[in-house]
């Protein structure tokens, strides 16, 4: 009896000792996966400039695109969400594109830098494309597949895309799109982003689920992103671990946040 026993022990603990090596391996192939999916996505540092340290921030963090509002004041391109005391605001050349040009070419690898042109002006276009040409270096060229630059410049708010599109005058200028740009088909040399107000598909927010219609409206026009080669971005999401697993789980390549030390602390 006492042998009955040993014998039968010894088959149970190989018998769970095999479920749990199993096991063990479902859950880091889950993790592999996961962490795959997680590193696939491009942190955005939503308004950059309202950290208490721009750019160094972003990049500390590995955050791969900075937002940069702008509008144009007494020929001055001033950072800022509004035009509130602009006189007493930075230029975007001094809050970036300076401290940009002392950085290490490796450090600033496909760094996109999202700009939102508050208050279109032709002037604004013109007087930007001319503070980038001063970068040369930095930034890479629509037309140019073989530039080493390390910068992508991608133009984004209410501006004429489709002018902008045809020009051959900006050559440093990507195209933020919107959902209805992709009916236009624009090249995803020249359009590599499209972004939507997150609330115009659902009204979740914090840990609150996406509906199954919304998730599946939200689906779609992700597909069909990338069915352009195009990389896709929502503004207005909240910063919640709830919130950025249904990112992450819609496959949205670009995730936009207020506190980017948070979502590193969340991926990690």
């Amino acid at each position: 009896m006492e042998n009955f026993n040993i014998r039968s022990y010894i088959k149970l603990s190989k018998k769970y000792c095999l479920r749990i090596s199993v096991l063990f391996f479902l859950i880091t192939i889950f993790s592999c996966n996961q962490l795959s999916a997680q590193r696939s996505i491009r942190l955005h540092s939503h308004n950059d400039y309202e950290q208490a340290y721009p750019l160094e921030t972003a990049l500390i963090n590995n955050c791969g695109s900075i937002e940069i509002d702008i509008i144009l004041d007494n020929n001055r391109l001033v950072v800022s969400h509004d035009t509130v005391l602009l006189e007493n605001k930075p230029s975007i050349e001094e809050l970036y594109l300076i401290p940009l040009s002392t950085k290490p070419i490796e450090q600033l690898q496909d760094l996109w830098i999202l700009i939102d042109i508050k208050l279109y002006t032709p002037q604004t276009l013109i007087l930007l494309d001319d503070l980038l040409e001063k970068y040369d270096f930095l930034f890479k060229k629509v037309d140019s597949s073989n530039d080493q630059s390390p910068l992508k410049v991608i133009l984004s708010g209410d501006i004429p895309k489709k002018e902008i599109a045809k020009s051959e005058s900006f050559p440093y200028f990507y195209l933020d799109g919107r959902v209805d740009d992709l009916t236009d088909h624009y090249h995803s040399r020249r359009m590599p982003l499209i972004s939507a107000n997150f609330s115009h598909f659902s009204s979740a927010q914090g840990t609150e689920k996406i509906s199954e219609d919304e998730y599946h409206e939200i689906q779609q026009v992700i597909q069909e992103c990338h069915a352009q080669n195009k990389q896709f971005r929502f503004w207005k999401t909240s910063d919640s671990h709830a919130m950025w697993n249904q990112l992450i789980g819609l496959k949205v390549d670009v995730i936009g946040v207020d506190r980017p030390s948070t979502f590193r602390q969340y991926i990690e």
